[in-house]
């Protein structure tokens, strides 16, 4: 097999072809066609099994980001509702709007939340459903 590779490089012509095309010639003894056709059948096999394979692994990367997605969607509701909750009780008790948002923060740096930032817990409020203008306290109804 080692032969046909070395003779392959040897006879292998490659000439360019109008519209941006190329025309491939081998030149081969005889003797050597069955090998040359065993080897084009092998890339071909090998070829289906790396198309095979990438399929599979993008398929399983897919389902993995499926997965990731709904676990963060499900890790940002529950935040949502927390900052939601903490946010109506301490208004509830006074405090306004930029001030509970401090005290949400405080409390979720205390666990060492990763989204304990006051600029984050101001922004999540307005996307969970509870805007408002800063430094006035909410409604209660």
């Amino acid at each position: 097999m080692t032969l046909l590779v070395n003779l392959l490089q040897d006879q292998l012509k490659v000439t360019p072809a109008e519209d941006d095309q190329i025309i491939i010639s081998v030149t081969l003894p005889s003797e050597y066609l069955h090998h040359y056709i065993q080897l084009l059948d092998s890339l071909t096999g090998f070829t289906r099994i790396a198309k095979r394979q990438a399929r599979l692994a993008k398929a399983k990367i897919s389902s993995y980001n499926i997965e990731a997605e709904r676990q963060a969607k499900h890790h940002k509701e529950q935040y949502y509702s927390r900052i939601v909750k903490l946010f109506d009780r301490y208004t509830s008790q006074g405090l306004n709007r930029n001030s509970a948002i401090k005290q949400i923060g405080a409390d979720l740096r205390k666990e060492s939340h990763p989204w304990s930032s006051p600029d984050l817990v101001r922004f999540s409020l307005g996307a969970a459903g509870r805007p408002g203008r800063i430094g006035r306290p909410r409604k209660q109804s």
